[in-house]
């Protein structure tokens, strides 16, 4: 049991922290374009400290300039969502504007065991929300059910030992969380569509809510941009993650069935063990949570170690775990493993369901990999390319260097800034008006 509660609390810290560029495989179209260029040695950096760690994602925001928003919208099921808003930077406002002015509008969806804070903890001046404030969009947070900024429910509560307010896996964020959010946000700025970026369990989210109601994402979405996207996992290496499904057995009966702990990573005290400021003095230890995800740690961000692991992690219910468990263990992206009778009544057949990647055709996808990612496979990330279609997939960048947290958390994030930003920018709605709340 030790072995599977270890094997848990690893995967605490490990899904929050990404990696750097430097070579990079664009498939666009029928064609793949080897490119290589000055990617391999970050530009000098200015200096910065690692003390975000307790502070609220509100002082993140406005100590560095940014202004920030909070939000509330309720889930067609009843679970009420924390959205975060950074629409501007501070210095755009002054005595004479008090407001600021229509933009793009992009939407960022957080990976499993974290919420929005994944895209505020890198550095400042190379973290994802800001950057993509600084390129002139107004920038929106998800935060899942389950995650400590969703919590509430209109009438279920979460700490009560039951089990149906846990009840749900990413195909619920992806068919009822994602929408009831990307409503809220295009009602409240006037904006027709919005960009939308999946990290990790984001990216896993949004493929199921794309393949079981493309209609919707194909009319509010104008371009989906995938970040170590997990959907087909056979080849899965992450050590932590494998271990923890080769013991999922044991791991359920204890903690479901029988302590009725149904958050698996709740921010309480069993995850204070292994992060927060009782991790940062065990940073070998913390490197090899890490190289659980990663080939090579040393390409995260270690010098911010102590704001990220006093964020994350933020909660993840158990049956998103049994559900990658499934898929590891699968050769497709399947809808979860009920059991045969149970798969009879939810799907009408004995075993589940692929989901249709190629129900929507006329939505625009970037996928972003790494060579280096352990979860996300390179071979796992090609053959969901391979499904979506090349007259999807506009642009498919592997690079290497890069693993899985890498993402969120590199040392070096030009990519977002080289590869991500400019892809923004060409698919982008114009805004109507702005609606400020």
């Amino acid at each position: 049991m030790l072995k599977s509660v270890f094997i848990l609390s690893a995967l605490i810290s490990i899904q929050a922290l990404p990696q750097s560029p430097l070579f990079l495989q664009a498939h666009a179209h029928e064609e793949v374009h080897n490119i290589t260029g000055e990617k391999l040695i970050p530009n000098p950096e200015p200096s910065f400290h690692d003390n975000d760690g307790l502070k609220s994602l509100a002082q993140i925001c406005k100590e560095n300039g940014f202004a920030f928003e909070e939000h509330k919208v309720t889930t067609e099921d009843g679970y009420i969502l924390t959205i975060h808003r950074i629409p501007g930077l501070l210095h755009e406002l002054n005595e004479t504007k008090t407001t600021f002015g229509p933009k793009p509008v992009v939407f960022l969806m957080h990976g499993m065991t974290g919420d929005a804070s994944m895209f505020l903890l890198n550095a400042p001046f190379k973290t994802i929300g800001f950057l993509a404030v600084k390129a002139g969009f107004d920038v929106w947070l998800g935060n899942n059910r389950g995650c400590k900024y969703s919590l509430e429910h209109t009438h279920l509560k979460h700490n009560d030992k039951t089990p149906a307010y846990w009840d749900f896996d990413f195909e619920d964020m992806g068919t009822k969380d994602l929408p009831a959010m990307i409503n809220y946000t295009l009602n409240a700025t006037g904006a027709e569509k919005l960009s939308l970026i999946g990290y990790s369990m984001g990216a896993t989210q949004t493929f199921a809510g794309m393949s079981m109601i493309p209609h919707y994402f194909e009319k509010t979405v104008n371009l989906f941009v995938g970040l170590g996207p997990a959907t087909r996992l056979i080849n899965c290496r992450a050590e932590a993650l494998k271990g923890a499904v080769a013991d999922m057995e044991v791991i359920k009966f204890v903690f479901v069935d029988i302590l009725k702990e149904y958050d698996f990573f709740a921010p309480t005290w069993l995850s204070s063990l292994i992060n927060g400021e009782k991790m940062a003095i065990f940073p070998k230890s913390f490197e090899k949570f890490m190289s659980s995800f990663d080939m090579d740690p040393y390409v995260e961000e270690r010098g911010r170690i102590k704001s990220i692991s006093g964020h994350l992690p933020s909660g993840a219910g158990y049956r998103n775990f049994i559900h990658y468990g499934q898929l590891i263990n699968s050769d497709t992206f399947k809808r979860f493993d009920y059991g045969a009778s149970d798969n009879l009544h939810h799907y009408g057949q004995l075993t589940p369901p692929d989901y249709p990647l190629h129900a929507s055709s006329k939505l625009p996808i970037a996928l972003f990999g790494g060579y280096d990612d352990e979860m996300a496979d390179p071979r796992d990330v090609q053959w969901l390319a391979e499904q979506l279609g090349t007259h999807r997939v506009i642009g498919h960048y592997m690079y290497e260097k890069k693993g899985h947290l890498t993402f969120a958390f590199g040392k070096n994030m030009s990519y977002f800034e080289e590869d991500v930003i400019p892809l923004l920018h060409k698919y982008e709605t114009e805004p109507r008006v702005m609606v400020v709340q």
